[in-house]
């Protein structure tokens, strides 16, 4: 069987219990790739905004979580996260 979680399955507690926790103690979340639709995972960048966490999404496409995001950046992953890399941060 394969490592993934199918449609309608439950997700493995441990692994979702420190998903939560680190929504919730993050100071920047980013999310790359994701419609942002599907629950539970979908709840956790609301989870971490809530905190006072940065949201940074990373997507080709307008998504439900433009709303809550504090940087949207518009394009496909490899580019956007090559891009991102060769940030230099102060």
């Amino acid at each position: 069987r394969p490592g993934i979680v199918w449609f309608g399955e439950s997700l493995p507690t441990e692994q979702w219990d420190a998903a939560v926790h680190a929504a919730q103690s993050c100071d920047l979340m980013l999310i790359v790739g994701t419609s942002g639709i599907v629950y539970p995972a979908a709840e956790l960048p609301y989870m971490a905004e809530k905190q006072g966490a940065k949201i940074a999404q990373v997507n080709p496409r307008i998504t439900s979580l433009n709303g809550i995001a504090t940087y949207n950046l518009h394009g496909n992953a490899s580019e956007m996260l090559s891009k991102l890399q060769r940030l230099t941060f102060l």
